[in-house]
């Protein structure tokens, strides 16, 4: 059975980003322009533009914005899906390997603008270097971020991201949340006197209590946050 290929001068692109290094190094306006030169240069139409802000090694079935890639490439009849990088694609070797294979099943091509394109047995194999070289940087990051956090930990300092509900952060240590603590305590309250959790989402509405961007809470979100439980910042030592 002739394999699927659609027509070479159309192409989908494939952008992605998930962290706050690649927000400045790889952002969405990097990439797009990185593909945008491509695609002139090649004389290629980009007919439509995908993305996700997600892990690089997150799987294929979980990317809503591949999986409108991979769409995209079927109805438009387009015969390229193309990256800026190919750790754009994926950080994992297997996971990509197992998208590229995604692609081909949609009558297209991979093409990665810094890497080109290329289905001889040496670019392949470039390819698949290439994407373990990825695969391999991530655990680096990942291995230098888990060290970082456990210095700070040793140290009594909070280890980064959003402090938990009813703290905040002073001079790089968890703290007491005055405001937020009485809002849990009162959320807790109500909570105990037997309201559902819809019922006390809507009773904070009400009483004008509202999550930190100002927004009404979802009865899902005061679940977990209630569940959790009062987090109590350390002790200065």
């Amino acid at each position: 059975m002739k394999k699927r290929q659609n027509d070479p001068s159309r192409a989908v692109a494939y952008l992605r980003i998930s962290t706050d290094a690649d927000r400045q190094a790889h952002g969405l306006d990097v990439q797009r322009r990185s593909v945008e030169a491509w695609a002139q240069g090649a004389g290629v139409e980009i007919v439509a533009w995908c993305q996700d802000e997600l892990s690089g090694r997150t799987v294929a079935d979980r990317r809503p914005g591949l999986g409108a890639a991979l769409v995209e490439l079927r109805q438009r009849q387009a015969g390229r899906l193309v990256v800026n990088r190919l750790d754009r694609l994926a950080r994992d070797l297997a996971e990509a390997l197992a998208i590229e294979r995604l692609i081909r099943e949609a009558g297209a091509s991979l093409v990665a603008v810094e890497s080109g394109e290329a289905d001889d047995p040496a670019s392949k194999f470039l390819r698949q270097v290439m994407l373990a070289a990825a695969e391999f940087e991530g655990a680096v990051i990942r291995e230098r971020i888990r060290a970082t956090k456990a210095s700070l930990r040793e140290r009594g300092l909070f280890e980064g991201g959003e402090p938990p509900y009813g703290c905040s952060v002073e001079g790089g240590r968890l703290v007491e949340h005055p405001g937020e603590r009485r809002q849990l305590a009162q959320l807790q309250a109500w909570r105990d006197e037997g309201l559902s959790w819809r019922r006390l989402a809507r009773r904070a509405r009400e009483e004008g209590i509202v999550n930190r961007r100002g927004k009404p809470w979802l009865f899902s979100d005061l679940a977990r946050l209630l569940r959790r439980g009062l987090v109590q910042p350390p002790r200065a030592g």
